[in-house]
């Protein structure tokens, strides 16, 4: 798979662009369809909100808050890790079609697929708050209201720093594909 100290992670959940080699290569590494597992990193994708809440209350809605550096929802590990590691895997695959899912899962540090995943869910919500012209106005009445707004959905196309800084998520339900840098 090449030097593990540069390895890219990519991750896609955009199944509908997948090819049916792809879903059923899938399938038999997951043991779940694709759509499946979907909805169930998308379930836990959309509870980070209600974690960052919970964990550091009201201030999550103020401007600018950001978590500690080393905190990770830990509703976006509570699922079979296999589910997020094949949406890594279907990149990985294209990019050298002889890798192996035992291969692939064997040289991919559980640490890492989970930063990757959180760097790509940190980022899909700071773009898509960016790009919303409503983005701004929906921060200011959950504020007001304490009401959570859909204010973020996952971006198409996207790449995350090597090192990212967590910020809480701004609920996102929409599964589109998009791509994660970490390094190993």
């Amino acid at each position: 798979m090449g030097d593990d100290a540069e390895r890219v992670l990519k991750i896609d959940l955009n199944v509908s662009g997948w090819t049916i080699p792809e879903a059923r290569a899938y399938r038999r590494a997951a043991g779940v369809n694709p759509e499946y597992a979907g909805e169930v990193v998308d379930r836990a994708f959309r509870a980070t909100d209600d974690e960052a809440r919970e964990t550091f209350g009201a201030q999550v809605d103020e401007e600018g808050w950001t978590p500690p550096e080393d905190w990770m929802p830990l509703c976006l590990a509570n699922f079979d890790p296999d589910y997020l590691l094949g949406f890594f895997w279907i990149p990985a695959r294209r990019a050298d079609p002889s890798i192996e899912y035992e291969a692939f899962a064997a040289s991919v540090p559980y640490g890492d697929l989970l930063a990757a995943f959180w760097a790509f869910v940190m980022e899909s919500a700071e773009k898509a708050e960016a790009e919303s012209p409503l983005g701004q106005a929906n921060r200011a009445t959950r504020r007001a209201t304490g009401q959570r707004g859909k204010t973020a959905s996952r971006s198409r196309t996207s790449s995350a720093g090597r090192s990212p800084k967590p910020k809480p998520s701004r609920s996102a339900s929409s599964k589109t594909a998009s791509s994660t840098e970490t390094t190993g």
